[in-house]
C-alpha cells in the first residue's frame, strides 16, 4: 500500500510518488495518507463523486480539517 522512501541524509522527503495500480490500492493510500496529515490536506483528484467511496474520503477530509484547520480539494470544474 503506502510507502516511504529512505532518505540517504536521515531527513524525510517531502514529495514522493508511489506507483499504486488498483483503484483499492489507491483508496485505501488516500485514506491513510488523510488521516496521518499533520499540518495541511491538498487534495488533487481527477474524479470526486458523491457515491460510497467519496462520502468517505469526504467525511475522513472533514474529520482531519478538525485536527489540523487546513484542507484543500481541487477538482476539475
Amino acid at each position: 500500500m503506502l510507502k516511504q522512501n529512505p532518505s540517504s541524509n536521515n531527513k524525510p522527503q517531502l514529495n514522493t510518488v508511489i506507483a499504486l495500480p488498483t483503484g483499492t490500492e489507491a483508496f485505501a493510500a488516500r485514506i491513510a495518507l488523510i488521516s496521518k496529515a499533520q499540518q495541511s490536506i491538498d487534495l488533487q483528484s481527477y474524479i470526486f463523486h458523491n457515491d460510497a467511496s467519496g462520502v468517505v474520503v469526504l467525511n475522513e477530509l472533514l474529520a482531519a480539517s478538525k485536527q489540523i484547520g487546513r484542507a484543500h480539494v481541487w477538482t476539475p470544474v
